[in-house]
């Protein structure tokens, strides 16, 4: 049983760390590792396991929570989030575990806890759509089992963790490969540890020889390849794992794997110590060796060594005295709570995906040139937009040119049939190959609207496409000629204009409603979205307007209408080449 102070201690701890996950979980975008995730829900799951490189736990059991709970970004995100709760209780029990090599030792469960629900390694893999906070926590359950297999040879519950532990990521079997190692040198029973080892292979052996195998069947591995070496990366891992005060938390690091007795040191009993070290070192060597042209070499697939860092450092802090301890661990809640050392600016694929929402109307085409990012993007068109969304299916076997030359050009040329009056086709564009572009212009459409989005030094473009009718509605005697118009539902007037000649004049728009009594109740005057006088002999630019006040109107049957005028500097109206002063564009009921 544990006491009262212990129970309320790792409660607060609790409470922290859920904090610290929780908050803004759902404020970031996908992106590319979490739009694949995404994606696995627009395919047969197996197929798109099959052409991944991670074992099925993680993907199978989001699914079956999706089913209950929807797939909101804030409750996929969920499923990453509860594991990692786990975790914390689970590195108390490894704790206690610990503690008892070290008789007299104080706080070491708790301030395990506490290191654990500080780390940004945890924090961040908490707020992603991936399966490393599973990876962690089995991890963990599998050395927790371990140390009591040591203490009471039981190993049932040893062994479902490490069976978990690799169906959820391949490289669990770096901590298999440390336990093994170091049953041989420490652990008395011997021969059933090897067996528990070798029963959990053989319980993975199914997956691995039937689909791992398949699954990197084609991937290319090199031995000490230009990618491992490359040292940077071990000084990325230390700002991951120890933050920018490095200096610090590797200090208490190395304290850990010491005993402090009567303000002597003892190296003494050198098993945990070194099965700790075994957890971080077999890992990251491990990776290094398996270097890939894929970058292997990523922080994220190695977060199972966030838990014995943790414990090393809780060790260490266990080391001080009650009041050093207290004084460390406020310095480490400070710090912790107030910086993050572990982060990815992700494109804000929701924000640009609004750029076309704001305008886009049901039945119109939208696509996407982003590269590896379009499952990621691919998420906010299907949450965000009313038309319909295709993309290149990034993570299938489908060959590139099958999309772009067979699939593309004949989707286009169905718009005909597909939309009525202006066709339209929307396109977000952050690719150094404009391919996509020229399939669009060659079927037929004009780019009438460009909206950018500056992220990181870098434009991701919003393209607008029009297939325009042959026949204009009318002209302006400045030379503007009205080529389409559009009345949405809810009283948006979408006009397209151009003009064969260069204006000289910047000229003003006007859009107002005739209410049944003839009496103008709404308009809307601007100049269009692009200066007249900026306007290109055959450009044609896309303007649309919300007359204002239209939603508090009464509900009656308006005639909408629009004028040209500009400033010289008295109002000077523009008459149509029919001497009209606007052109009537139609009814709207209201």
């Amino acid at each position: 049983m544990f006491s009262r102070k212990t129970l309320l201690w790792s409660t607060g701890i609790l409470l922290l760390a859920a904090i610290v996950r929780i908050l803004h979980i759902d404020d970031p975008a996908l992106w590319t590792d979490e739009g694949f995730v995404y994606y696995t829900f627009k395919i047969p799951l197996f197929d798109a396991i099959l052409g991944d490189r991670h074992p099925p736990f993680y993907f199978y059991t989001l699914h079956a929570w999706e089913n209950f709970t929807g797939d909101s970004i804030l409750a996929l995100r969920w499923w990453s989030m509860l594991p990692s709760m786990l975790s914390l209780a689970v590195t108390f029990q490894i704790g206690r575990e610990l503690a008892r090599y070290r008789p007299g030792i104080k706080n070491l469960p708790l301030l395990a806890m506490l290191i654990l629900a500080l780390a940004d390694a945890e924090n961040y893999m908490a707020q992603e759509l991936r399966m490393y906070t599973w990876h962690v926590l089995f991890a963990a359950c599998s050395t927790w089992f371990y140390l009591r297999f040591l203490r009471n040879g039981k190993t049932r519950l040893w062994i479902i963790a490490n069976v978990l532990l690799m169906y959820t990521h391949y490289f669990g079997a770096f901590v298999l490969i440390v336990q093994g190692i170091h049953l041989l040198i420490f652990a008395s029973q011997k021969r059933r540890g090897i067996i528990a080892l070798i029963i959990s292979g053989v319980m993975f052996a199914p997956w691995f020889f039937g689909v791992t195998l398949r699954q990197f069947a084609d991937d290319a591995v090199c031995v000490n390849c230009a990618t491992s070496q490359n040292w940077d990366i071990l000084l990325d891992f230390r700002e991951k794992w120890f933050g920018q005060i490095w200096a610090l938390t590797l200090l208490l690091f190395f304290f850990g794997m010491v005993w402090m007795v009567k303000d002597r040191v003892k190296l003494r009993p050198f098993a945990p110590t070194v099965l700790l070290i075994g957890l971080i070192v077999v890992p990251v060597a491990g990776t290094f060796a398996l270097g890939h042209e894929e970058a292997v070499l990523l922080a994220r697939r190695m977060v199972q060594i966030t838990i014995p860092i943790s414990l090393l450092i809780a060790l260490g802090i266990a080391n001080f005295s009650k009041r050093g301890q207290i004084v460390v661990a406020l310095a480490l809640i400070l710090y912790g709570t107030t910086t993050v050392d572990w982060y990815r600016i992700k494109v804000p694929w929701h924000t640009i995906t609004n750029l076309i929402a704001e305008y886009a109307q049901p039945g119109e085409l939208a696509l996407m040139e982003v590269g590896y990012e379009e499952s990621a993007l691919l998420y906010y068109y299907d949450h965000q937009l009313p038309t319909q969304i295709s993309s290149f299916p990034v993570w299938s076997g489908e060959a590139r040119y099958d999309y772009y030359e067979v699939y593309l050009p004949e989707l286009l040329a169905e718009q005909r049939d597909i939309q009525t009056g202006v066709i339209t086709t929307w396109v977000t564009f952050f690719s150094p190959d404009d391919g996509i572009l020229h399939k669009i212009q060659d079927a037929g459409f004009i780019r009438t609207m460009t909206r950018p989005y500056h992220h990181l030094g870098s434009e991701i473009d919003v393209y607008r496409y029009d297939l325009l009718p042959d026949d204009a509605v009318g002209t302006f005697q400045n030379g503007m000629i009205l080529r389409a118009f559009e009345i949405t539902p809810d009283g948006r007037v979408d006009l397209w204009w151009s003009s064969e000649e260069v204006l000289t004049d910047e000229y003003v728009v006007s859009v107002y409603l005739l209410n049944s009594a003839g009496v103008v109740v709404s308009q809307l005057d601007s100049i269009p979205p692009k200066s007249t006088n900026t306007w290109q002999p055959g450009e044609v630019i896309y303007d649309p307007r919300v007359p204002q006040g239209i939603e508090s109107l009464p509900p009656d049957i308006y005639t909408i209408g629009v004028k040209v005028y500009h400033f010289t500097p008295d109002i000077v109206d523009i008459l149509t080449i029919d001497d009209e002063p606007a052109l009537i564009l139609g009814a709207w009921e209201h």
